[in-house]
């Protein structure tokens, strides 16, 4: 089981993740995205579908600190606005699962 704890951690020793699958992870919630956001600047895939804790937040920051994220999944997290989709920061040119729907 993957836990919020062991995910900060690894996004602070392992500044140069590029792709993170966390499909149906029900325990990853923002806290752990935005470590992920924060730390791993190189980020390019993240699969979070399935994800129902993480919500806009994690998105916000995902916006503000990834602008290498070419593909995200976030489909059937607790996502309302989607800042990644209008974000002026950078615009993702492979989107998969922009989709907000529940």
């Amino acid at each position: 089981m993957v836990c919020v704890t062991g995910l900060v951690s690894l996004a602070v020793g392992c500044r140069y993740l590029q792709v993170v699958y966390l499909r149906r992870c029900v325990n990853v919630g923002d806290d752990a995205i935005v470590a992920l956001a924060r730390n791993c600047r190189q980020l390019r895939d993240l699969n979070l579908g399935g994800c129902t804790l993480v919500t806009d937040a994690s998105l916000l920051a995902l916006a503000e600190h990834s602008s290498l994220l070419s593909s995200i999944n976030f489909s059937r997290a607790n996502v309302r606005y989607c800042p990644i989709a209008n974000s002026y920061s950078f615009e993702l040119t492979r989107t998969v699962g922009l989709n907000t729907q529940q």
